[in-house]
Parts: structure tokens; C-alpha cells; sequence
């Protein structure tokens, strides 16, 4: 389990609901930032994915990473099950999403 830091939050013109995430011991080894975007997308439905991205939050490949899931939008849970421990944060700029919140 690593150790995750999330920076900001933000919320796209499509909807997605998206934090930036430093990961200071690198997440899969080769990334010290990802942004984990949720976002429930017509005739697809909920998706939480995890993108590499830069210390600005800019998705650096539209690739998604491993540790991203289909019919979810629990950000905080696909941390966790990505590997990634959130130890700090601001209380008023992290909400964990769940499914009932896009409803």
C-alpha cells in the first residue's frame, strides 16, 4: 500500500468529477501523479478511472491505468483498491463519491 496525497479537485466540462493525486513513492513505480476521474457516461454508465497526469493535474495519457473501474464512481474505493492509501488531505476538498451522489 502506498502512500497517496490528494492535491485538488476539480470537475470537467463532461461532468467528471476529478482529483489530482501525488504519489510519492510512485505509483506502479514510474508515477508520482494521476488524477482519478469519475464520471457516469451515456450507454456506458459509471466509470472511476486512474490517468498518469503532471503536478498541475493535466492528463499527461488518456490511457487508464491499472487499478481503473467500470460501474463505479466511489473514488475513494478504487484508491484503495488500486493501492493507494489516502494520508492526507483537506477535509473540505475531498468527498469519496459514491453512486447515490450521481443519481
Amino acid at each position: 500500500m502506498k502512500n497517496a496525497h490528494v492535491l485538488s479537485r476539480s470537475i470537467t466540462d463532461a461532468g467528471a468529477v476529478q482529483f489530482l493525486v501525488h504519489v510519492p513513492d510512485l505509483y506502479l513505480g514510474e508515477y508520482e501523479y494521476v488524477v482519478v476521474s469519475a464520471v457516469s457516461v451515456p450507454h456506458s454508465g459509471p466509470e472511476t478511472y486512474l490517468f498518469p497526469s503532471d503536478q498541475d493535474g493535466d492528463i499527461t495519457d488518456w490511457g487508464e491505468l491499472p487499478g481503473s473501474q467500470r460501474g463505479t464512481l466511489d473514488t475513494g474505493r478504487v484508491l484503495l483498491d488500486a493501492g493507494l492509501r489516502v494520508t492526507r488531505f483537506d477535509p473540505n476538498l475531498l468527498e469519496i463519491l459514491s453512486d447515490e451522489e450521481y443519481a
